[in-house]
């Protein structure tokens, strides 16, 4: 399982309990700061199965081949078809890709849109394709699905690798 983005870690509890003892977790983001906070939760847990990745999407020296990717809150990657493209070498046919985040409220809920500005300014670089954020993804995934959320600031996006 690739965790694309993967911060603090905040997701790894969950993905253990999709991958098991058995499995693999690779964590990748280009914060060294962020991965020490996910290094201590790794320790803290004892995780054996987590590697985590010092670099940028696009240039991450991905250390496995596998059957899942998470882009969990990371709209720049999912703007980014180098990331994208780099991320996608290293799955597996079939490979199940989930992305998550937040996204331009649809019509009729535009007053929404200052807070979504306001929660997400901090991480985000560029709120180009805010919109619809999964638009690389659906043209690279089949069986792919979008759900909003959180009266239409939010989506949860899935689809499989051809």
């Amino acid at each position: 399982m690739l965790d694309v983005g993967c911060g603090t870690g905040l997701c790894f509890p969950r993905l253990q309990a999709k991958v098991g003892a058995e499995g693999r977790i690779v964590g990748i983001d280009e914060s060294a700061d962020m991965l020490d906070i996910a290094r201590g939760h790794i320790a803290d847990h004892g995780w054996e199965n987590v590697t985590l990745v010092t670099a940028a999407a696009d240039r991450a020296a991905i250390p496995a081949s596998a059957d899942a990717a998470l882009f969990s809150a990371v709209h720049d990657i999912l703007q980014s078809q180098p990331a994208l493209d780099n991320v996608f070498e290293h799955l597996r046919p079939g490979a199940w890709v989930a992305a998550a985040g937040g996204k331009w409220a649809r019509a009729g809920v535009l007053s929404l849109d200052p807070i979504t500005y306001a929660v997400h300014q901090p991480y985000v670089r560029s709120f180009a394709g805010f919109d619809r954020p999964w638009r690389l993804l659906e043209r690279m995934l089949v069986d792919f699905t979008v759900t909003e959320v959180a009266f239409g600031t939010g989506y949860l996006a899935a689809g499989r690798l051809p």
